[in-house]
């Protein structure tokens, strides 16, 4: 799992890199996306490559006869980050229909600003999952141990960097260099979704304890319906709070999601 981290880490900072030193004007944004998804291509192409020197390993061919098993065998995780796409996603979309053109931009741009943290949720969650996996044979004073000493300082730290985006909203709003008209609304928008990264972080090693384990259909359906939840919600507010109900629909959704995920991991892992 650690070389997965590291080839997220290079994706993201070519993808960074190529953007700044390409991307110059408005009339060049139309290829910010193919450089977000050649990067991570070609990141992914290379690290096969080196693994497969280093460790040996011999790719075989899947023939047809065994395809229907692995989409069984992967149902769950597809429905997973499929869920998660939509909740994190769908706002903006339904947002398109009620609001015009600048707000939907000043939202998108306090929307990835809130959420940069998540790459290093990401990138964590990699880092861990093997040493999880161990700790699962272990039981409750090894989880204990684990959540103490190395989870929850970073959990610290993620809040430490959510309440740094929070208070230094409107200076952010300056470097941005949005009209004075939005500002205001771009604060409120940020330190709405401020600290939506820190209650994704509570919830990841419990997350991880499902999936590794039998009960990855629990979070599956965890993850299903807060997809559902966050689209009702956003019917509802959208139209009486514009903007601001996308980001508090968010927010609801991500904090029911990690009190479901801790929960249900209580339930199987934590029982003495």
């Amino acid at each position: 799992m650690p070389w997965a981290t590291y080839a997220n880490f290079c994706s993201k900072i070519l993808s960074v890199c190529l953007i700044y030193f390409w991307v110059k004007g408005a009339s060049e944004a139309i290829w910010v996306n193919m450089i977000l998804g050649g990067s991570n291509v070609l990141i992914g192409v290379i690290a096969n490559i080196y693994l497969s020197k280093k460790y040996q390993l011999v790719f075989q061919k899947q023939w047809l006869k065994g395809i229907p098993s692995q989409l069984k065998e992967g149902v769950f995780y597809f429905t997973s980050h499929f869920s998660v796409s939509l909740y994190m996603h769908s706002g903006i979309i339904l947002l398109g229909w009620f609001v015009n053109e600048q707000m939907l931009g000043v939202y998108s741009i306090a929307e990835k600003i809130a959420l940069l943290l998540r790459q290093v949720l990401v990138m964590f969650s990699q880092a861990i999952y093997t040493q999880l996996c161990h700790i699962l044979t272990q039981g409750y004073e090894a989880m204990q141990s684990f959540l103490r000493k190395l989870f929850l300082p970073f959990c610290i730290l993620v809040g430490v960097g959510c309440l740094g985006c929070w208070l230094g909203a409107p200076l952010i709003s300056t470097l941005v260099k949005l009209d004075f008209s939005q500002k205001s609304l771009f604060v409120q928008l940020l330190r709405y979704m401020a600290f939506i990264p820190v209650i994704v972080c509570v919830n990841i090693p419990f997350y991880q304890l499902l999936l590794i384990s039998d009960h990855g259909k629990s979070s599956t359906k965890i993850l299903s319906w807060g997809a559902l939840v966050c689209i009702l919600l956003n019917v509802l507010l959208i139209p009486y709070f514009s903007v601001l109900g996308t980001a508090l629909a968010l927010l609801v959704t991500e904090s029911m999601i990690s009190v479901l995920v801790i929960l249900k991991a209580k339930k199987y892992f934590f029982r003495r």
